[in-house]
């Protein structure tokens, strides 16, 4: 049976992306890093993912362990404008990706070095144009989406991002051509919100079967985008949800991101799941294979069935 959803990451390349690089010299910042709530933070999902790795119920009855390793601080060698890397596929024929970009209103997480890129690209291009709301990262940031979206062999038809500034939203607007719709988290301005691109020759967007919810019951700020497209071509049914999920330790996200994916279950329409999790692949699997008890139609169930099995997530920030 065709998968009803398939969720991207947001953390690992998947097909050819240019990665930008820099023989220039990046200049150190302090050595003595004081101790900060992110920090405290990002120190805590390092643990909790190590203990992934550790005997428990859900690993020892799935014989699993997440896919990523700690490997240390990365600092200069990192030359690319995001602390996280983009991710794509194919699925009948149209190719997406989604990619966190890093709001440089949360620059304070790279600064502080919690996740060991003080030194990097990321630092050395946080540089404010004159009389703007733009970086050098951002400009960095867009010709890397203007490539993503263009690729000669991957051409994206949608493009997930989230951490998207309002002078970043503002450039992208200006900047991408006119066969490029772009459709927003709010209606309003805000420092920070996930938005959705894609290629008006490859889709339809259907406004009125759309909407943006507030799923998350600790963070009421974050929202997510549940998209409805159309495929030009064949007249397929497209949903595509985009979030990015609250991440501490013991967040109930998961559970509410995957009981809401799975609310829209049809057999009419292909569901992608994409976006910023927050949460290794072991915990968005074991939410997802949760929700199965609450399903009555065998169909449906037979589709959570499939997701569970084919199901990839990864662990961020």
């Amino acid at each position: 049976m065709t998968e009803n959803i398939k969720p991207i990451l947001s953390s690992l390349i998947l097909g050819p992306l240019s990665i930008h690089s820099s023989g220039s010299p990046i200049i150190p910042l302090e050595k003595t890093i004081p101790i900060t709530s992110s920090i405290k933070s990002s120190a805590l999902r390092k643990m909790r993912f190590e203990c992934a790795y550790q005997p428990n119920l859900f690993s020892v009855l799935s014989t699993e362990t997440p896919m990523g390793k700690h490997v240390g601080e990365l600092q200069e060698k990192w030359q690319f404008p995001s602390d996280h890397l983009p991710i794509g596929m194919t699925v009948d024929g149209v190719h997406l990706a989604s990619w966190n970009v890093l709001n440089s209103a949360y620059m304070n997480w790279v600064l502080e070095n919690s996740q060991g890129l003080s030194r990097s690209l990321i630092v050395k291009e946080h540089i404010y144009l004159e009389g703007s709301k733009l970086t050098i990262r951002d400009l960095d940031v867009i010709e890397v989406v203007k490539s993503i979206l263009s690729h000669p062999s991957h051409p994206r038809s949608v493009l997930s991002l989230q951490e998207c500034s309002e002078g970043l939203i503002a450039e992208l607007q200006k900047q991408l051509p006119e066969e490029y719709g772009i459709i927003l988290s709010s209606d309003l301005p805000m420092k920070d919100q996930n938005i959705v691109i894609y290629d008006k020759r490859i889709l339809n967007y259907h406004a009125e079967k759309s909407s943006i919810a507030k799923i998350f019951s600790e963070d009421e700020k974050k929202s997510v985008m549940n998209l409805y497209f159309s495929r030009v071509d064949t007249g397929q049914a497209l949903r595509v949800i985009n979030g990015h999920l609250p991440g501490a330790p013991g967040n109930p996200a998961p559970d509410e991101f995957a009981r809401f994916v799975s609310s829209f279950a049809s057999s009419n329409e292909l569901i992608i799941a994409m976006g910023d999790m927050n949460f290794h692949e072991l915990e968005m699997k074991a939410a997802l294979k949760a929700i199965q008890g609450n399903i009555i139609d065998s169909a449906a169930r037979n589709f959570m069935e499939d997701l569970v099995s084919t199901a990839v997530w990864a662990i961020h920030r």
